[in-house]
């Protein structure tokens, strides 16, 4: 690698904010392909290694060594010891892998349809010396997660519902958290989850929005939210890569969000969650009020 590329690398790792990193990498004419392909990198906040790739993805790996940051912190503050996690599009494993570093005890299900990211996730366990937890405690679903049973269409990829997933997991061991990243088939997913979301011991969902990919899916981030209102959960938190988590509606005070802005939404059931809330925001909000502090802006941007 030229003196100036690395220069210009060395800049970019050094900018001291989470927001406008992209910006400065195009100043700075740094892009996905400049990341070394098979570079070792030992990231924040557990200290888990991964290899990197010239790929998009890997972008705040790379540069930054940590990768969706309050995503990350949200899932580890949310999970109490033995607790199951359902990492619905696992991709290379960060969220799986992180959930079993902070509890080797918990049970990981990571469903990804694509084989060679469920390789990728069997190397990055081996990179971090839990390999022998394989199958024991993480369990690696090369299947799509849909609203049924079946073949998608676009790659002839099998796939299955997680209700009917369920039924081959004991219900001790459901999920008390489900992250579900799935490229605007997030619609899909939930549709496939009447059982698990009308349970008592009913997960936080975190949900990611893309504006792009879920329309052309055909849903909005509104239809997410009143299918989990129709299944109880009353308390809903946006969050993206540069913003932390801010509480954007509630059972007391059901504002019309539109969205305007990739992110995430974070799901809660404010009886069955009521510490996962305290957690979020440090107290329980009083009937009928939100807090500024948490609103994001739900105008049009």
């Amino acid at each position: 690698m030229k003196h100036a590329e690395l220069l210009r690398i060395k800049c970019l790792s050094r900018w001291p904010l989470r927001r406008g990193r992209r910006r400065f990498a195009r100043l700075l004419n740094v892009t996905c392909n400049d990341i070394p392909d098979g570079e070792l990198v030992t990231s924040r906040p557990l200290g888990l290694r991964f290899r990197t790739h010239p790929d998009e993805v890997y972008f705040d790996l790379s540069y930054f060594k940590e990768y969706e940051r309050f995503e990350t912190e949200l899932m580890l503050k949310l999970l109490r010891p033995g607790d199951s996690v359902f990492d619905v599009g696992a991709n290379f494993g960060w969220f799986s892998l992180h959930a079993l570093k902070s509890d080797p005890q918990r049970h990981v299900w990571a469903f990804e349809p694509q084989t060679e990211l469920c390789e990728e996730i069997r190397s990055n366990m081996a990179l971090n010396d839990l390999e022998l937890l394989l199958d024991q405690q993480l369990h690696i679903l090369n299947l799509a997660v849909g609203s049924s049973r079946g073949k998608l269409t676009l790659n002839k990829l099998k796939s299955a519902s997680l209700d009917e997933i369920l039924m081959e997991v004991p219900e001790n061991l459901w999920p008390a958290f489900v992250k579900c990243d799935v490229e605007g088939a997030e619609m899909e997913v939930l549709r496939g989850s009447h059982k698990l979301c009308s349970s008592p011991s009913k997960p936080v969902w975190l949900l990611e929005i893309n504006l792009e990919t879920s329309g052309c899916a055909g849903w909005v981030p509104a239809d997410m939210i009143a299918f989990l209102e129709e299944h109880g959960y009353t308390d809903f938190f946006f969050l993206s890569h540069a913003h932390r988590p801010r509480l954007v509606r509630s059972r007391k005070r059901p504002v019309d969000i539109r969205l305007q802005r990739n992110g995430n939404i974070v799901a809660l059931d404010g009886d069955a969650h009521s510490w996962q809330m305290q957690a979020m925001i440090g107290r329980r909000p009083e009937p009928g009020c939100i807090s500024p502090k948490f609103i994001v802006d739900r105008t049009s941007r």
